[in-house]
């Protein structure tokens, strides 16, 4: 099987759609102050970005992890194991509890 060549056409298409960073959001102050002299994102910026962004996905864990408890508590016909298998909610809390909250990144396996 060939895959074809994206024509030109496709390619300006995809290229406007892109995401391209809105000049009237960076001109507010408190995110000018991410920039450094150049107008680039500086290395602090980032790092602050990056730990705010895991405090934020730590809190979405959580609250999915909260509403897949309220579920099999409401629901208890849904959290019975079928055929020997775990139930999907059981399955999907193991998952959600196996994603880091905040803090550095570990690596798998030690």
């Amino acid at each position: 099987m060939t895959r074809r060549k994206a024509t030109k056409k496709a390619k300006a298409k995809a290229k406007a759609k892109a995401r391209k960073p809105d000049p009237k959001v960076w001109a507010l102050p408190k995110f000018r102050t991410l920039l450094d002299g150049n107008g680039c994102v500086s290395a602090d910026a980032l790092k602050l970005v990056i730990e705010n962004q895991r405090g934020i996905n730590g809190k979405l864990y959580e609250a999915i992890e909260e509403a897949i408890k309220a579920i099999k508590k409401d629901h208890p016909e849904r959290a019975k194991a079928n055929n020997g298998k775990p139930s999907p909610l059981a399955e999907a809390l193991a998952l959600v509890k196996t994603v880091p909250g905040d803090g550095p990144p570990g690596c798998p396996g030690s």
